[in-house]
């Protein structure tokens, strides 16, 4: 929800609702680029200025291509940023939600590209770092009160510089190979990270990691 009270709902477009009597105030879709339409299910993010950040997909080609945009609060698209580019069937990242750094940079993991993009309020990107272990399906970061960002990896956590040099660690806590992957995004306390497992079952564990260790 916005500072106005505005509600944002995504489906096949990108809603404004009134949040004290339910009215439509706007939808956005961009023209279909392909043969399907564009879907947006990740979480928009809000920036200070009251840009809706948000990622939506479409087939533009032979598979499915994610793109981050930038909406302004009537509606009409600012910019979009091409993430992965349609030509493989990515059913990865479709869910995920960007992350806003102090200066207004926007973060974002790209799952299918096993990349960490930085991109600049104006739609330039600003830095990517290529990750050495795959990560998690729609793997959205999280960015501590120091600037390190946090993204949950197909088997383990890791935790990146703020400028996206280099990963700071990574710790890998299953080969994959008995059952337990990960899938939620990075949720951070005062102190530690937590992140949760999932096996086969649909049962796991709670880990919790010191920031910045």
């Amino acid at each position: 929800m916005s500072t106005d009270g505005t509600v944002y709902v995504m489906s096949n477009k990108l809603y404004g609702i009134n949040g004290l009597n339910g009215q439509k105030l706007w939808d956005f879709a961009p023209p279909n680029l392909g043969v399907l339409p564009w879907f947006f299910e990740s979480t928009p993010v809000i920036g200070s200025d009251g840009t809706i950040y948000v990622i939506g997909y479409c087939r533009p080609f032979i598979g499915n291509a994610l793109y981050l945009f930038a909406v302004n609060t009537n509606g009409v698209e600012k910019w979009r940023y091409q993430l992965t580019d349609g030509t493989s069937f990515i059913s990865d990242g479709q869910r995920t939600m960007p992350a806003l750094q102090s200066d207004g940079t926007l973060i974002v993991a790209v799952s299918g590209n096993q990349t960490v993009v930085a991109i600049n309020p104006d739609g330039t990107k600003k830095a990517e770092l290529a990750l050495s272990d795959p990560l998690a399906p729609n793997a959205s970061p999280s960015i501590d009160a120091l600037g390190r960002i946090y993204i949950t990896l197909r088997y383990g956590f890791t935790c990146v510089k703020e400028d996206l040099t280099t990963q700071i660690w990574s710790k890998l806590v299953t080969d994959g190979n008995n059952g337990i992957f990960f899938q939620s995004s990075p949720s951070l306390g005062s102190d530690a990270v937590y992140i949760t497992s999932q096996d086969g079952n649909y049962s796991g564990e709670l880990y919790a990691v010191p920031l910045g260790q």
